[in-house]
This record gives structure tokens, C-alpha cells and sequence, in this order.
């Protein structure tokens, strides 16, 4: 087998694996080099062919996972002039030598042939050792140019969140911050937010930047300062990416979930005024002491949060950013599957949240911005055309309540998509005060539980629908089934609303169970009886 150490030649006329094409074995060769540390090694110990087809093959050695010296000179050599991939982990063994080896290795002038950069820090590293032996290590890693670097990843291990703080690796993983990278595209961040880069650094050409935290028990999943310093220098940023992960793959993780509140609602932005907004009790104005984020090439703002997570701080974070020239808002607030098996088998309260703590949140990215540090209501992200909401898990209690899309501080919008299990959504934001409608809008997709699209708002607005159906080249419905007499109640509402009046030239397609009718199926059907559609 392609994973066992065999030197001796083989009869490769008795072996069916060897009558495969060149291409293919090359493929599986390329496959398992990429999917195992040290795969090409690995490889050329099969035997005598397979060694053959790894040593003719430059491409199979730039992944470099080890960076001894000896070893990185033969990944070197047998790569040819090609550019190259290189994974590097401080472990828990490391010592300052051990560093200063590796700074020389970093320090060669192969440097120019990266184009990509994974640096791994395990927490035993950060906890075994003492902070001068830390700083005397990380020192040996400072003002590195990487010319033609395209794409960093920074990642602190998570396998034992007991042995450090994330706040305390933000503090001693500062090997980056005087490094030249006049050609990276793409930083991703795993598990932390690094210390923000010197304004020294050459970081114009960074695009996309990904971060990615995931934290468990009594850990906060970040700080809303470190952010917002990051992010600071990056101002050429036209992708961002945030994804906050509750890690709960434990039952005793359950028991530091923080305690719940009698939610209450006032005036957020007045300074006698206190309200609760998800665990947390905010009392007067909100904090204004964040540096300002001013990010004026940013296209597309994705946000995929766990319920778990502090929205407050996730809010309050955004006030001080200034992304006003957004064409694209992800927000992804949903259960992940496993959690939500367990939740509802043990009847754990933690299932939900409240709909204002979205709405709130909804409300600072897309309709409060701040003015001379004082908030006002004249829509953060006006150039939005791409609005995408996904939400999963309201609170008990809550679902009669709707969140008000602020359709007239986003004027430009194009596309709508909703996705909804648990939060309901008022369209009546749609029409203009005068009555006239957002011709801008193209498509409209609503998919999830129709319990929670208020259909009120729809009926109110029947004849405005049909205008807007006459304006729209799209318009989906996408609901799954659900054995509920008020449900179908619903969709027969729903499409006594869009089939029995003219749909114009627009594109309707609606799901029922498990089909799906487009335009041309929706004309013969129109005069069938709703009840035969079910």
C-alpha cells in the first residue's frame, strides 16, 4: 500500500495498480502528498517505481510541512524553481536554538519562491514556557520580507484551551509585525486575533482576510479592541470574513453558559437609559473608545455567528467601523446541526435568542452610523446590493415580534434573500412612504419556515406586490413541507398572493414538498384549486 515503507523493486506486471496510465498515478501521487505531512517522502519509500514517478515530479515537493535544514534543502532541490507552500508549528519542545535554526532557514534566499505561509502555534508552546525565553523566540522572527508571499494563515491550536488565553497569545504572537508583505492577497486567522501590524508594513495589496475563532467553556471568543486595532492598517480590504464558533462537544462545556436575563428593551443610545441585549447589561452609552475602522474598499461583509456567541459585543465592535461602500452583507446566525440535536433532547433553555438582540445587531451594520461620536440613523451601509439574512433559533415567546428590514437605508439593493427558522421578517420597509415601491430590487428569495415571513405585511400590500412582480425577474419561494394546518394555511396565502393575480414577465418558482414549479409549470396551474397543490 501507498502508505507502508517497501525498498525493495517490484514486478510491476503482477501488480494491477501499475497498468493505471502515468496521469493517474501521478494524481493518486499528488493526492497523498498533499493530504499527509511528509507525503512525497513517504512516497519515494513505496518502492522503486512509485520513487521514480515522486522524483520526476517537481510539483510534489513544494508543500513543505518540516523545516529542518537537511530536510528543507532536499524539498529545495527536488522542487525545481517552482513556488512553495510552507507549514510550520511551534510546539511545545521548541527552545530558542530551535528558533534561531529556523529564522536562518526562513532568512535564505528561497524566501522570494513562497507564495504561501501557515504558521501553527500550539498553546503548550505558549504555556511551557517563560515570557523571556518567548520574547527571545519570536524575536528571532522579526522584520522578515516576504516579496512575492500571496497567502498567510495564522493559527492557534485548539486541542487545550486550558493552557492559555487567547488574550495572552494576541500579546506574545507578535512575530508578524514588522514583516514586509508587499504582495500578500489573503490572510486568514484561526482561533485568535493576532497584534495588528506596524504602519511600517507595505500591506496595500491585502484583498481578503478571514477570521475564524472558535472558543469553549468559560473563554471569551474575543475582544471587540484587538478587532478593531487588526483591522486598522488594512485598508485595502475588500473581503472580510468573521466566523464565531461556540465549541460545545462536551455536556460540561453546558454548564458556563452564562446566566439568562429577563430581557428588557429601552432607548440603547440614551444616557439615562440601560437595556439588556443578550446576557449583558449595557448602562448609559455605549463604549465609543474603539480606534476608528475606516475600510473604504470593502465590497463584502460576511458574518456566520453561533447563536451562543455575545451579540452585544459583536455590535458593538461595528459602531466605530466605516464601511459605507459595502455591495454585499452576509449574516448567517445558525445552529450548527449536532449542537441543535443535543439542545432539544436535553431541553436546554440555550436553544435561542431574543429577536431584538438580532435586530439590534442588524440595525448597527446596516443603519447606524456614527457622527462625531454620537449615533445617527442615516444608513452605515447605503450601497448595498446583495443582502443576504439567515437566522435560526428565536427565543419562545418572541416569534410574534418582527424585525423591519430598513429597506430605505439601503436604496440600491438589488437582490434580497432570506433564510428563516426562527426570526420573523416585516417587508413593509419595501414601499416608500409616498407609496411607491424599490424598483431597484431584481430578485426576491424566501426560503425556511413560512410561519415566520409576516404575511400580514404581504396582504397589506397585495397590489404593490403585483408591481413589484411586474419589476422583479425573479422571485422564489422556497418553503419545505410542514404538517401544520396553520402553515397551510399560509402558503395558500402565499399563493393566492403571487398566482392568482398577473405576474407579468417576472420568474416565479415555488417548492411544495419535494417539487418545484418554475414559470411555465406555474401558468398551468394557476386556475387548479389551491387544496390540490398540498
Amino acid at each position: 500500500m501507498i502508505g507502508e515503507s517497501a525498498n525493495e523493486d517490484v514486478d510491476t506486471s503482477r501488480n494491477w495498480l501499475y497498468t493505471l496510465p502515468y496521469e493517474v498515478l501521478l494524481q493518486i501521487a499528488r493526492c497523498y502528498s498533499y493530504n499527509e505531512e511528509l507525503g512525497s517522502v513517504k512516497l519515494s519509500h513505496v518502492d522503486s517505481y512509485y520513487r521514480s514517478i515522486v522524483l520526476k515530479e517537481p510539483s510534489l515537493w513544494t508543500r513543505i510541512s518540516v523545516l529542518q535544514p537537511d530536510m528543507y534543502k532536499t524539498f529545495i532541490e527536488r522542487s525545481g524553481n517552482l513556488p512553495l507552500e510552507l507549514t510550520y508549528r511551534f510546539k511545545k519542545e521548541y527552545n530558542k536554538d530551535k528558533c534561531q535554526e529556523l529564522a536562518l532557514t526562513l532568512s535564505s534566499t528561497t524566501i522570494s519562491r513562497w507564495i504561501a505561509l501557515t504558521i501553527i502555534c500550539d498553546r503548550s508552546f505558549l504555556s511551557e514556557n517563560s515570557i523571556s525565553s518567548l520574547s527571545d523566540a519570536m524575536f528571532e522572527f522579526r522584520d522578515l520580507v516576504f516579496p512575492n508571499l500571496e497567502t498567510a494563515r495564522f493559527i492557534l491550536d485548539e486541542s487545550d484551551t486550558s493552557l492559555c488565553s487567547k488574550s495572552w497569545a494576541t500579546e506574545i504572537l507578535t512575530f508578524h509585525v514588522n514583516w514586509k508583505l508587499p504582495s500578500l492577497k489573503k490572510l486568514v486567522v484561526e482561533g485568535f486575533i493576532p497584534a495588528p501590524f506596524s504602519e511600517s508594513s507595505d500591506l496595500s495589496s491585502i484583498t481578503d482576510l478571514v477570521i475564524d475563532i472558535k472558543y469553549t467553556d468559560k473563554e471569551c471568543e474575543y475582544n471587540s479592541t484587538e478587532l478593531s486595532c487588526f483591522l486598522e492598517n488594512l485598508h485595502s480590504l475588500e473581503n472580510i470574513r468573521i466566523v464565531l464558533d461556540k465549541q460545545l462537544k462536551q455536556e460540561k462545556h453546558w454548564s458556563h453558559l452564562p446566566p439568562e436575563f429577563c430581557h428588557t428593551y429601552q432607548d440603547p443610545w440614551s444616557p439615562s437609559q440601560s437595556f439588556f441585549l443578550f446576557r449583558e447589561s449595557i448602562f448609559g452609552r455605549p463604549r465609543i473608545d474603539l480606534p476608528w475602522v475606516k475600510l473604504e474598499k470593502l465590497r463584502r461583509l460576511e458574518l456566520e455567528l453561533d447563536p451562543i456567541c455575545d451579540l452585544e459585543k459583536l455590535a458593538r465592535g461595528f459602531q466605530n467601523f466605516l464601511i459605507s461602500n459595502v455591495e454585499e452583507l452576509i449574516f448567517r446566525l445558525n445552529t450548527k446541526c449536532a449542537e441543535r440535536q443535543y439542545l432539544y433532547s436535553s431541553g436546554h433553555s440555550w436553544s435561542s435568542f431574543y429577536v431584538r438582540n438580532v435586530g439590534n445587531v442588524l440595525d448597527t451594520l446596516l443603519v447606524t452610523s456614527m457622527q462625531d461620536g454620537t449615533p445617527q440613523e442615516i444608513g452605515k451601509m447605503p450601497n448595498i446590493k446583495s443582502l443576504a439574512l439567515s437566522i435560526d433559533g428565536v427565543r419562545d415567546g418572541s416569534s410574534f415580534s418582527c424585525y423591519e428590514i430598513p429597506f430605505d437605508k439601503i436604496p440600491k439593493l438589488e437582490n434580497l434573500e432570506i433564510n428563516t427558522y426562527g426570526l420573523r421578517f416585516s417587508f413593509d420597509g419595501l414601499w416608500k412612504n409616498g407609496g411607491g415601491i424599490m424598483i431597484n430590487l431584481k430578485s426576491m428569495r424566501l426560503s425556511g419556515d413560512p410561519v415566520n415571513i409576516d404575511i400580514r405585511s404581504l396582504e397589506r400590500y397585495a397590489s404593490e406586490l403585483q408591481k413589484i412582480l411586474w419589476q422583479l425577474p425573479e422571485v422564489v419561494l422556497d418553503f419545505g413541507p410542514r404538517e401544520c394546518t396553520y402553515t397551510n394555511i399560509l402558503k395558500g396565502k402565499l399563493f393566492e398572493t403571487f398566482l392568482h393575480r398577473k405576474i407579468g414577465k417576472g420568474a416565479l418558482s415555488a417548492r411544495q414538498d419535494e417539487y418545484c414549479w418554475h414559470m411555465k409549470h406555474v401558468r398551468q396551474t394557476i386556475q387548479t384549486p389551491l387544496t390540490s397543490l398540498y
